[in-house]
This record gives C-alpha cells, sequence and structure tokens, in this order.
C-alpha cells in the first residue's frame, strides 16, 4: 500500500493521540495540530496528503478551516469529524468542501474501512504543495489562483520547459465546479497549411476551439499563428462565435484561452508577430513563469516529487543521495523544469535499491566560461551586461583589450560600465593605460 502524510487536528489530546494511532496502524504517517491554525501553520511548512479535522474547534472550527484552505493556491481534501450527528451539518460539511464526514463515537472498524476506502488509490502527487516552495512560483499560483474563478484570457511567457503549460492545467482545474476540457494546440509541431484547420475546424473534423467549448484553449507558441488564424481567434474570443475552414459554417460556444510564449509580450506586438487585436485580449493579464535557475529553492523539492512519482509507478519508493542533491543543485538546467523530470525519471529507471547515486545522473557539462548561454527570451540589455563582464574576467580586467574584442571604443565601455554598474570603473583618462 502507498503511505499517505496525514494532518489530524482535534483539540481534545486524547483523541487527537487516538486518531493519529488509528492512521498509523494501516501504515501512513500521521502529525498532529491542536487547532486550526496550527494547522494552517503546519501545512505552510510541509505537504500533506489528507487532512483529518475535528468540527467543533477553539477559534476557527473545522469548516473555517476548510474555507481557509480553499482560498490557497493550492490544499489537501479535509475529512471532518463531529460529536453532533445532523443532516444538516453533514450537508453543510459537503458544500463546505469537505471530502467525508464522520461522528463520534467512532468504531474503530468504521473508521477503518472508510479510511482505506479512501487510501484505496495511490496518493495525489504533491507537487502543488511540496515540490513549489519559492517565493516566486508562490507569487504566480496565487495570481492563477485569482484569476480561475473570473475566466479571463490570459498569456502566459517564459522559458521552453518551465512549466507553462502545467500552469494552464493547474489553472483550468481550479477554474469550474464542472467538468470542463481542456484542449492544447502546440502550433510549432504542426505544419502551416494545417494550423488554420486544426484550430478552427473543417467540414471533417472538429477544430480545438470547437473541441474547448465550455473549457480552456492552451495555445502553445501563439505568435506562430498566422494573420488569419490570429484574427479569426480573437473574433471567437469578443463574440463567442468562429467560421470553420473549408465550408464557412459559423460555429459558436465560450472558450477560455490560456496562451504561451517563449518571448517577452511587449516584443511580439513590436515585432509584428503577434496581432494588436488578439495582443489587447491577452494583456490585461500576462504572467511570467520563472525560469528553474531564477527559483532554485524548488530544485531538489521538484527532483524529489519525480523520483517519488517515477519509483511508485514501480511499485517502490526512491530517495536521493545527499551527493545527488548536491550536483542537482549545482547544475543551471537550461532545459528547466522539463530538462530535470527526464533526467530524474531516466535515472530512477536505471537505480536498483531505495536510494538514487549521483553517478546514475546525466554528465553535466560545465558551462565553459568562454561561452554565453542565451536562453530565447532573454532581455537584450541582461545579454549585454553578461557579456561586457564575461569578457572583462576574460581579460583580467583589461579594459583596453575588452572593448576591442567586443568591436566598440573605449569610451562605449566606460559608459556601458557605469550603466550596468559593473565593478568600480576607472576615470575616462585611465582606460588608455590599463593593462599592457
Amino acid at each position: 500500500m502507498n503511505a499517505y502524510k496525514v494532518l489530524v487536528v482535534d483539540d481534545d489530546a486524547q483523541s487527537l493521540q487516538g486518531m493519529q494511532e488509528m492512521v498509523r496502524s494501516l501504515g501512513h504517517a500521521a502529525d498532529g495540530a491542536a487547532s486550526a491554525e496550527e494547522a494552517v501553520s503546519l501545512l505552510a511548512k510541509g505537504a500533506y496528503d489528507l487532512v483529518i479535522a475535528d468540527l467543533v474547534l477553539p477559534g476557527q472550527d473545522g469548516l473555517g478551516l476548510i474555507r481557509s484552505l480553499r482560498k490557497r493556491p493550492v490544499a489537501p481534501p479535509v475529512v471532518l469529524v463531529t460529536g453532533h450527528a445532523s443532516l444538516e451539518n453533514a450537508i453543510e460539511a459537503l458544500r463546505a468542501g469537505a471530502s467525508d464526514y464522520f461522528t463520534k463515537p467512532l468504531d474503530p472498524q468504521v473508521l477503518k474501512d472508510r479510511l482505506q476506502n479512501l487510501f484505496a488509490a495511490p496518493p495525489p502527487p504533491r507537487a502543488d504543495q511540496g515540490a513549489l516552495v519559492s517565493e516566486s512560483m508562490s507569487r504566480l499560483l496565487e495570481s492563477l489562483a485569482a484569476l480561475a474563478p473570473l475566466d479571463s484570457h490570459l498569456l502566459l511567457w517564459g522559458e521552453p520547459g518551465a512549466g507553462k503549460e502545467w500552469c494552464a492545467g493547474w489553472l483550468h482545474e481550479r477554474s469550474r465546479d464542472t467538468p470542463a476540457p481542456l484542449v492544447r494546440l502546440h502550433v510549432a509541431a504542426l505544419p502551416a497549411e494545417m494550423v488554420a484547420s486544426e484550430l478552427l475546424g473543417a467540414p471533417a473534423r472538429q477544430g480545438r476551439l470547437e473541441q474547448a467549448r465550455g473549457g480552456t484553449l492552451f495555445v502553445d507558441d501563439i505568435e506562430l499563428l498566422d494573420p488569419t488564424s490570429q484574427r479569426e481567434l480573437s473574433h471567437a474570443l469578443e463574440t463567442g462565435r468562429w467560421t470553420r475552414t473549408g465550408d464557412g459554417q459559423q460555429l459558436e460556444g465560450p472558450v477560455r484561452l490560456v496562451a504561451a510564449t517563449s518571448s517577452e509580450p511587449g516584443s511580439l506586438l513590436a515585432s509584428g508577430r503577434l496581432l494588436e487585436p488578439l495582443w489587447r485580449r491577452l494583456e490585461p493579464h500576462m504572467l511570467h513563469v520563472p525560469a528553474l535557475r531564477e527559483r532554485p529553492d524548488d530544485i531538489v523539492p521538484l527532483a524529489r516529487h519525480f523520483a517519488s512519482c517515477a519509483s511508485r509507478a514501480q511499485g517502490r519508493e526512491v530517495a536521493l543521495a545527499p551527493e545527488t542533491i548536491e550536483q542537482l543543485s549545482r547544475h543551471p538546467w537550461p532545459g528547466n523544469v522539463r530538462e530535470l523530470k527526464g533526467a530524474i525519471e531516466r535515472a530512477v529507471a536505471r537505480s536498483q535499491g531505495g536510494i538514487l547515486p549521483a553517478d546514475l545522473l546525466p554528465a553535466f557539462p560545465a558551462p565553459a566560461r568562454n561561452e554565453l548561454r542565451i536562453p530565447v527570451g532573454t532581455r537584450i540589455k541582461e545579454v549585454e551586461r553578461e557579456m561586457i563582464m564575461r569578457t572583462l574576467e576574460a581579460n583580467g580586467g583589461n579594459k583596453n583589450r575588452t572593448a576591442k574584442q567586443l568591436g566598440i571604443s573605449r569610451r562605449s565601455l566606460y559608459n556601458k560600465l557605469e550603466r550596468y554598474r559593473i565593478g568600480a570603473p576607472e576615470s575616462q583618462s585611465a582606460l588608455p593605460n590599463a593593462g599592457p
């Protein structure tokens, strides 16, 4: 049986201990909290698969705890326990979002059977709670959670592999109470002549817009849509109607667009790659998905999550060795989360036993100091600053040689050093005599 991590909340010490022992007897881990406030504090520090809370608590009660957790970007399911059994209480608990409802006094066998049913399926992946701990991703999830009930269109931008499609799915899951489709369109994967029919449909085939009616359409590399498709998509977002290719049939239905790009949004409009009508539809909600190297706090928790998922699929548990953690933390991950996930899954597939050693990881090349990796979407000024710093370092601080290699004048180099606040710039008169 797969092990869950459970948080039990009860202000009665004896009941709290008894419930924890009951959960542990089923093979699961159990922590305890004596109040809703303490439970919220523990949930902020670590990930749990399930919360079992007493309805009557000092301060905030069990229903209040559920409502508090539902306001958070992510939250585990909650089971309520009460000594005041009534149909009204049960209905209120389920409406508030409880996954189940127990009554006191607890029959140990009944409780075990009910928990067995809850634990019958493998625990859900805890990537939401336990693997995204960085401040930047927490802010992003909070923004997505705020947008979820609004059905607003939005643009996610960031480097390839950073997690834009995952964010779209995360948002979609929280957008509606009823099941709705999430349909994906990866424009770069299609021949140019097929894009319009895939988006808008054809007489013999549903388009992605039609498939996504009442739900969410995720369009990756939105700027690669041809101008006609961009105009038709913008019209569909505004009016809820679009024209099918081939026969000109009018189709209609509400669709939420989540677009994605690897480029800085402003550059798409300035370069004409994204037409203004469509850009204006997306402009109110443009969210940046940070690269993995920009949120190093997420590297190890994500790696542990991927290792757990991959090993559970094989019916076992694998932990990361200390040297593995150290090596993962040093790598810059130019391929972002996608690269990390692939590296961990391949290593787990080759592993034996319960520990994942570092020698099963790919041989990560150390970036040469005379090479500069430029991820897609990097701002020009950031590239220029890094290039100047690297060249100056390679020349041992010799500004004459640095200016010559960069193909700029010494005055220009001095101005750029001052603008980008690189080192402590020398006076202009000192530049000609710098170095051999």
